[in-house]
C-alpha cells in the first residue's frame, strides 16, 4: 500500500526540527515511476513526466482511497517544504532523476508503519520422517514494505526439535532484506530421539518492523520398521444378484495407526471372466485417524450359473493385513443352466410342433 493521508485538521509541523522532535521515525525512500511503495497502512505511487503540470505523487489508504496527491506547483514545492500527508505522516521530496524515472524522498511516520513482510514455506505440504532423521525446510522471505528490514528469525515448537537457519552456506539468526527483495533461507531441522511418533508442528516467524509467521507440519515415525496400521470395512459383504447385473459396494480404508500411509491401492480378485472397476484406483495419503472410501463395481457375467461367488479385496504394499471378501449369490434367472433350460424348452416346443404338423395331416 502507499502513503495516504487524512484531511482532518491539526497543527502542522513547519520545519525539519519540529518533525524530528515529534517522536516520528525518519525514513529515506526511493520511489520509481508507477512503483507501488507499501507500508503497513499506506501506499505511494510516483508518476514521472517531462510535462511540468503532469508530474505527481499520490498517496492512498489501505482500501485504495485517495488521501493526498501532489502535482504541478505543489509537487515542486515539496522539494523545499515538508508536506503533511496525515496527522502522523509527513513528506519531503529530496531529488528527482528523470533519466532513471525515480524520486528520492524523506518520510516521517510512526516506526511501525513501514514494515511489511511475507513468509512462504516451499517444502511439500506433508512429509514423513523417522525420529533419528534430520531434514531441511526451504523458506522464502519477501520484504513487501517500503524500507530495509533486518529480520530476526524464529522457530518455535512444543516438541523436542532443534532448528538452525542458513543462508548461502552460513548460519544466521538475522537476515537483511531490501524493499521489494526476496531471499531464500534453509531451516535445518534436528529431531530428538525421544520426540515420539505423530504429527509435529513448527511455527516459523520473522520480525523487525513487521511480523510474519507460518506453521509447518510433518509426521514422525519411530523407525523404518513401523508397520502401517489400516482397517478395511465393507458396507455390503453379502449380495444376492442375478447374472448379467452389477455388484456395487463401498470399501472404506481407515488409518488407525500413528503414521501417515501413502499410496493405498486396493487389489481385487474376481471369479474368471468377471470384470470390475474401482474408483479411485489409489489414494496418495491417508493421515492418522482419517479414512478413504473406494467405490467398487463388479459385473456379473450373463453366463454365470447360480451359486455363491467370492470377490476378494486386499491392499497393495500393506504388511500383515487380512483380506476381505464380498459373497455374491447368483440366481439362474438369466444365465448358465437357466439359458440351457430355455434352449431345451425351445427345442421341445419345436419338436412338438413338428410332430403335430406330421401327424396332423393324417
Amino acid at each position: 500500500m502507499l502513503l495516504v493521508c487524512s484531511t482532518a485538521s491539526s497543527a502542522a509541523l513547519e520545519n525539519v526540527e519540529q518533525v524530528n522532535n515529534s517522536n516520528l521515525a525518519k525514513h529515506e525512500v526511493v520511489i520509481g515511476e508507477n512503483q507501488e511503495i507499501r507500508w503497513a497502512g499506506y501506499e505511494a505511487v510516483y508518476k514521472d513526466s517531462r510535462d511540468y503540470s503532469a508530474e505527481r505523487i499520490t498517496f492512498t489508504d489501505p482500501d485504495g482511497v485517495l488521501m493526498k496527491q501532489f502535482s504541478g506547483e505543489e509537487f515542486y514545492d515539496a522539494f523545499s517544504e515538508i508536506k503533511r500527508i496525515s496527522e502522523n505522516l509527513y513528506l519531503r521530496l529530496d531529488s528527482l532523476n528523470h533519466d532513471k524515472k525515480e524520486i528520492k524522498a524523506t518520510v516521517w511516520a510512526p516506526g511501525d508503519e513501514f514494515g511489511s513482510s511475507d513468509l512462504n514455506i516451499t517444502a511439500p505440504e506433508y512429509i514423513v520422517k523417522q525420529n533419528d532423521e534430520d531434514f531441511t525446510v526451504p523458506i522464502r522471505i519477501e520484504n513487501s514494505g517500503g524500507i530495509e528490514e533486518a529480520y530476526e528469525l524464529s522457530a518455535e515448537s512444543s516438541s523436542p526439535i532443534s532448528t538452525y537457519f542458513t543462508y548461502q552456506g552460513y548460519n544466521i539468526t538475522k537476515l537483511v532484506v531490501e524493499p521489494g527483495e526476496e531471499k531464500e533461507i534453509t531451516a535445518d531441522i534436528e529431531l530428538d530421539e525421544d520426540i515420539g511418533k505423530g504429527v509435529k508442528k513448527i511455527n516459523f516467524s520473522v520480525f523487525n518492523r513487521s511480523f510474519s509467521s507460518k506453521e509447518f507440519r510433518f509426521q514422525v515415525t519411530n523407525s523404518s520398521e513401523d508397520e502401517r496400521e489400516l482397517r478395511m470395512n465393507l458396507d455390503e459383504n453379502y449380495l444376492e444378484k442375478s447374472s448379467g447385473t452389477t455388484v456395487e459396494t463401498t470399501v472404506r480404508v481407515e488409518n488407525i495407526g500413528d503414521s501417515l500411509v501413502k499410496n493405498v491401492e486396493p487389489s481385487i480378485s474376481t471369479p474368471e471372466n468377471w470384470n470390475y472397476t474401482v474408483k479411485p484406483e489409489e489414494t496418495k495419503n491417508i493421515s492418522s485417524e482419517e479414512f478413504q472410501d473406494f467405490e467398487l463395481a463388479v459385473s456379473v457375467p450373463s453366463t454365470a450359473t447360480s451359486g455363491d461367488y467370492f470377490v476378494d479385496i486386499e491392499l497393495e504394499n500393506t504388511e500383515n493385513f487380512d483380506k476381505r471378501n464380498v459373497r455374491v449369490n447368483v440366481s439362474d434367472s438369466s444365465g448358465g443352466f437357466g439359458l440351457i433350460g430355455a434352449i431345451l424348452a425351445l427345442m421341445s416346443i419345436m419338436l412338438v410342433a413338428g410332430v403335430y404338423k406330421v401327424f396332423g395331416r393324417r
